[in-house]
């Protein structure tokens, strides 16, 4: 959320009175309130933990260590837990106003309630969206010295409130203030002209009462409830028909509706962002560039049903005077320099394009200013186009424009070399006999082809080029073709057979470094590297989530291979918020068996914030079913960062390509020369992530319906990347404070794999693998969301007693929320039993919930090696911890397997499986709906049969049967034998399976 003053604009239609002599007004005005004057609950008192680190112009700034969380606290409407934060406004002030954010981390828990006390005691309650939207309230304004806020309640489930509890990302707080009133200057409600400035307005949701002969200016408040922010949305579209064709407008959308609000423009086409009239608005200030078609434009604001929008405001070409006129001149005015290379000497022709800028920009009655800097002397012109002369030396320069008198000036880079401008066709730059460089025009825009390894030949067809090589799109068309909004890559062919090992491009302002250690490295049709998956089309980064059949990606992160993932605007491209992810192929059957992703702060800061590991721990990845993520883990550490790299430094000499091009690089001329990158090494990355003990928590999840698809699923519906997530069928726990260290047990209780030192966890039962991660509703042949409110099973586990492993295991049914709508449909549980493992303690077993510990630590050794010592041979890789946790896993499997049968034959032969060819789902329920069917299903509890379950034919089935044929049994014995229950449950959740077939078959 950014600070933004209201502006509420009056229009002309009729020549303005003058207020009375001494009359005043009362306007709204943000607070400034010093990070010195800001107190919190003491540590020691209530354990709270606000992390805040400044108050810049009345905004709490996001702290450096949480880039989107100013505050965050933990113990949110805990019995005696006062959790608050007080601002100290230095003066008595009107306050009557609170704005403030949820914080942006999905997987933190989002404060609800909240109360605003003042320094007379009084309180003003708030109830907040669960949304990370901008929410504003109102309340009678309050003359108050202090401002305490008291977090009261909290959305979500308490899962992570000791640890990862919430926050606001920003507040604010606004005042009343009495000024000298200012000439009115129309009636609300109107559109028109006010001398050469079109103004558009957007109409309000209800009348406001404004004073007879008054109208609403510049952000002005009146006390009897009526003020200038009620107009939000158009009761009806605005138009104005007086645009000619290619003029061009201004807009400021402001946008407190909510993510899914849409601006729909008719009769513009949008010119920065680039895209039809549909835009969908990000929360606060939107900044919108249109050009008029020629006849009426009109502007609605609207919801994703396509009906109107609330708390939304449109501001197109503000009034004159005002800092919107400069942003609106800076935004249409585009300087224009055909040639960015010339030779020693020669002239460069430049312009200002000011061609239908909404609102006057007389070309007489302008000056323009061009300099070429360093050193030269400044040229003034009349009008917007000018003429100078580039230096006689050739190195880089920078041409300056501007406007005198507005205030506003551009810089372009441009550079003198002996060649001048590049021609079209191909090039001989080091007069060898041979072309280096091609210049033509592909889809539509000029491109530039650089053959690194000089291999180039004019028999070469665009876009066919193998081996080293570069290449360079002029996207924007202004002359430049290595600029921000630019397509730059470059290949690598260490082995020089053709294809090449590692690339690196910038793409939307996307930069990525990215390695195959594979063998037979594929190209796509157009002869390109399929590693990275681009769009040659429209030469920006296309959807690395695109895939076909099971999982095989479009982008090819199977076998080994890692990219370094960070973006331009960062500043320090050596680091990356991925730094890797890298994927690891122990077996050398060309699909990936382990994921490892090393996530850096945003911008990075050389510390990491999480460290991500995925198995394919039943091993059954391949041509089919490519990508076969069942158990992850992530290590965190949100507040201070952990395991430090920054001396972790490869060199990649290859990236610096054909020095004699290099002039041809721009905007960016140190792109090929950082050859730099500072990241986890990548065949150490899993020893150096696990060694580390410095993290602050650990998650585990667990595929336990088996069709997570890939990586992306491989996250939990409590984590910031939620739309990814497969939204029932997993099993989620977490260590809030790490004091496991990553470790893992059986618990005898289920035979399943948990987190030690888990505090809480769930498993949402997707018994037939109905639904999968929402991203996949992108595949017409994928599962949809569940339905909002569709019963289904859950398991919950806690560890009560603060050992490290579960001992209360509850049984519910709940329904499923609306995902797409969080927190507006309220969720249920019913409890259907609950098991304390401690109630089974014995002096033979003391401690029933407490099992042998598997660490998740490497043993292998360090290697040291870095990809800058890689030939492009293929590099084999091993880890000695998948090797382990693929065993126990088959293990775990086989035995619960073999338990089970044990367990269904004692109950069998006694005739006590009366449950076994029963329906094991509701009527109507099975793995082979359709999308359409799974959407309006109305229940999908587990059943009481279990025929199904007993001929498994993959590992995976036997872990998944073994467990519900256990559990669908024990309910038929326990049935049947009422009276020998509470023995027979201890054999059961203890683990005793030998003692509970015994009991079952000598009649207990």
């Amino acid at each position: 959320m950014r600070a933004y003053t209201v502006l509420l604009l009056a229009l002309t239609i009729a020549p303005p009175g003058h207020p009375a002599a001494g009359a005043t007004r009362l306007v709204s005005r943000k607070v400034v309130v010093p990070s010195a004057n800001v107190s919190e609950a003491p540590e020691g008192k209530s354990d709270a933990n606000w992390v805040v680190q400044s108050i810049v112009d009345g905004r709490w700034s996001a702290a450096p260590f949480y880039p989107s969380q100013a505050w965050m606290a933990r113990r949110i409407g805990e019995p005696g837990f006062d959790i608050w934060c007080r601002l100290d406004l230095g003066a008595p002030r009107l306050i009557h106003r609170l704005r403030v954010q949820n914080s942006q981390l999905g997987s933190f828990v989002h404060p609800k309630d909240l109360a605003v006390e003042f320094s007379d005691g009084s309180r003003a309650m708030v109830t907040m969206a669960r949304a990370n939207d901008i929410q504003e309230f109102d309340f009678p304004p309050r003359q108050t010295a202090t401002v305490t806020i008291h977090l009261l309640s909290h959305y979500g489930d308490g899962y992570s409130i000791d640890s990862n509890s919430g926050g606001f990302s920003e507040v604010e707080l606004f005042e009343i203030v009495e000024e000298p009133a200012t000439e009115a200057r129309g009636k609300p409600f109107a559109v028109g002209r006010l001398g050469h400035v079109t103004t558009w307005l957007v109409l309000a949701s209800r009348p406001v009462p404004w004073p007879a002969g008054r109208a609403p200016v510049d952000g002005e408040v009146l006390l009897d409830g009526a003020r200038a922010a009620t107009w939000g949305i158009n009761a009806a579209p605005v138009s104005d028909p007086s645009f000619q064709a290619g003029a061009l407008l201004y807009a400021a959308i402001e946008n407190s509706g909510g993510k899914s609000s849409f601006m729909d423009v008719r009769g513009a086409k949008r010119r920065r962002p680039a895209g039809g009239g549909r835009l969908r608005l990000q929360t606060g200030l939107n900044h919108l560039l249109l050009e008029a078609d020629g006849g009426p434009v009109t502007a609605r604001c609207v919801g994703p049903d396509g009906k109107q929008a609330a708390g939304l405001r449109v501001l197109l070409c503000h009034e004159r005077g005002q800092e919107w006129e400069r942003q609106a001149l800076a935004a249409a005015c585009q300087p224009r320099l055909p040639q960015r290379i010339v030779k020693p000497g020669g002239p460069l022709d430049c312009a200002l394009d000011a061609r239908g800028v909404g609102y006057p920009v007389p070309p007489g009655g302008l000056r323009s200013r061009w300099q070429v800097l360093p050193g030269e002397r400044p040229v003034v012109t009349a009008g917007l186009t000018g003429r100078v002369r580039a230096p006689a030396r050739e190195g880089r320069y920078r041409l300056q424009c501007g406007l005198e008198g507005a205030g506003l000036a551009w810089t372009l880079p441009f550079v003198v070399h002996r060649h001048g401008p590049l021609p079209a066709g191909f090039t001989d730059l080091d007069g060898d006999g041979r072309p280096e460089v091609l210049r033509a025009t592909w889809h539509g825009k000029d491109c530039i082809w650089i053959s690194d390894d000089q291999r180039m030949s004019s028999k070469d067809v665009m876009g066919r080029f193998h081996g080293s090589y570069c290449v360079l799109v002029d996207v924007d068309g202004d002359g430049a073709h290595d600029g921000p909004d630019d397509f730059v890559y470059q290949a690598v062919d260490l082995d020089r057979d053709g294809s090449p090992d590692y690339e690196i491009y910038n793409a939307s302002q996307v930069e990525k470094l990215v390695f195959s250690f594979q063998p037979n490295k594929p190209f796509e049709q157009d002869g390109h590297f399929k590693l990275s998956f681009l769009d040659w089309e429209h030469f920006g980064y296309a959807d690395e989530q695109q895939y076909t059949g099971w999982a095989n990606y479009r982008m090819g992160v199977h076998g080994n291979g890692c990219f370094h993932n960070t973006r331009r605007f960062w500043g320090d491209t050596r680091l990356a918020w991925e730094n890797p992810i890298a994927w690891y192929d122990f077996n050398d059957d060309g699909w990936s068996d382990m994921v490892v992703r090393c996530a850096d702060f945003t911008p990075p800061q050389g510390r990491l914030q999480e460290f991500e590991t995925a198995f394919d721990i039943d091993r059954d990845s391949g041509p089919g079913r490519e990508c076969s993520y069942n158990l992850q883990l992530t290590r965190t550490a949100y507040r201070q960062g952990a395991l430090p790299y920054q001396q972790c430094r490869d060199v990649f000499r290859p990236l610096a390509g054909l020095a004699a091009a290099n002039y041809l690089f721009i905007e960016d001329p140190d792109w090929r020369a950082n050859q730099v990158k500072v990241w986890i090494p990548y065949r150490d990355a899993y020893r150096l992530g696990t060694d580390c003990d410095t993290w602050e928590a650990c998650w585990l999840l667990f595929d336990e319906d088996f069709e997570d698809k890939r990586w992306e699923e491989m996250f939990d519906v409590h984590e910031s990347w939620e739309p990814f997530a497969d939204h029932l069928g997993d099993r989620w726990e977490v260590d809030a404070d790490y004091s496991g260290r990553g470790q893992l047990y059986v618990g005898r209780f289920d035979g399943r794999l948990h987190l030690y030192g888990a505090e809480r966890g769930d498993w949402s039962v997707d018994y037939h693998g109905l639904f999968h991660g929402s991203i996949d509703r992108r595949a017409t042949a994928e599962g949809p969301l569940p339905p909002p409110g569709l019963p289904h099973d859950l398991v919950k586990y806690q560890d009560t007693d603060g050992n490290g492993f579960f001992d209360r295991i509850e049984t519910c049914v709940a329904t499923a929320p609306d995902w797409e709508s969080p927190g507006k449909l309220p969720v249920t549980e019913i409890l259907v039993r609950s098991v304390s493992l401690l109630d089974y303690a014995t002096p033979a077993d003391p401690h029933p919930d407490v099992c042998s510990l598997i660490s998740t630590k490497s043993q292998d050794p360090l290697t040291g090696w870095k990809v800058s010592d890689w030939k492009g041979e293929p590099v084999r890789v091993r880890c000695d911890v998948y090797d382990r946790l693929t065993s126990l896993f088959a293990e775990v499997a086989e035995r619960s397997w073999q338990e089970a049968l044990a367990l269904y034959g004692a109950a069998d032969a006694a005739g006590l499986t009366r449950s076994r060819d029963l329906p094991d789902m509701p009527a109507g329920v099975g793995p082979d709906l359709s999308i359409e069917q799974r959407r309006s299903l109305k229940d999908v509890t587990v059943g009481r049969g279990y025929s199904t379950l007993l001929h498994p034919v993959h590992l995976r089935e036997r872990y998944r049967n073994a467990y519900w044929l256990k559990e669908k049994v024990m309910a038929d014995v326990l049935a049947a034998r009422p009276e020998r229950a509470p023995e027979l449950r201890r054999l059961y959740c203890t683990g005793d399976l030998r003692g509970l077939v015994a009991a079952i078959a000598a009649g207990g």
